[in-house]
């Protein structure tokens, strides 16, 4: 037997020995549903900024203007669209289908954030 053995109580009363309160985990977590559509738009053209072609400045775009018609983006950027929905707003594009004109423009993108099961 160690010298601490004899201090420390059996398993059995180990919950009596511990006496802590419950620990609570609190997260921040952000609710896209609740975000108005600015912040959305926001967030989205931040994203279209890190995928758009660079001879191009989305500031030349309107929101209704197609992104790929525009010069934006190519239309290999609308997979990086459709995988940046499915994991920023848990849109399931397996189970609903890509239609490409929801995302089309930046409006149709925010109808779709905002309508997902349409």
């Amino acid at each position: 037997m160690g010298r601490f053995d004899s201090a420390l109580p059996d398993a059995s009363s180990l919950s009596e020995f511990f006496s802590f309160a419950p620990v609570q985990t609190y997260r921040l977590s952000i609710n896209k549903a609740t975000m108005d559509r600015q912040q959305r738009k926001a967030d989205l053209i931040q994203f279209l900024c890190t995928i758009q072609r660079p001879d191009f400045s989305i500031e030349d775009i309107d929101d209704s203007q197609s992104l790929i018609e525009s010069g934006l983006i190519d239309s290999l950027a609308m997979l990086q669209i459709v995988s940046y929905l499915e994991e920023t707003y848990n849109i399931d594009f397996r189970e609903r289908g890509v239609d490409p004109g929801e995302l089309s423009s930046i409006s149709a993108i925010l109808d779709l954030i905002e309508h997902p099961a349409a």
